[in-house]
């Protein structure tokens, strides 16, 4: 969620976080994980995000509150740390 909201072009810190586990991950599967902006208001993004198992069967669910800092500066990437 937070690369999703970062996307935006801001610097995020996460307010809330709601995670909901469906059943546990394999050891040695490969996993999906997406996220996504479902609503961006003045500094707060709202994101949801799900991951995946190899065979689509949905293992966790979450929804989140980010609060928007400083603008990604050029050459800054939004993965690491700047």
């Amino acid at each position: 969620m937070v690369y999703a909201a970062t996307s935006l072009g801001h610097w995020v810190a996460t307010a809330e976080m709601t995670i909901r586990y469906s059943r546990p991950a394999p050891t040695g599967e490969t996993l999906t994980v997406a996220a996504e902006v479902v609503r961006r208001q003045k500094r707060l993004v709202e994101c949801r995000a799900e991951i995946r198992g190899e065979d689509g069967s949905l293992l966790a669910a979450a929804t989140g509150k980010l609060v928007q800092g400083r603008r990604v500066r050029e050459g800054e990437h939004p993965l690491r740390a700047p």
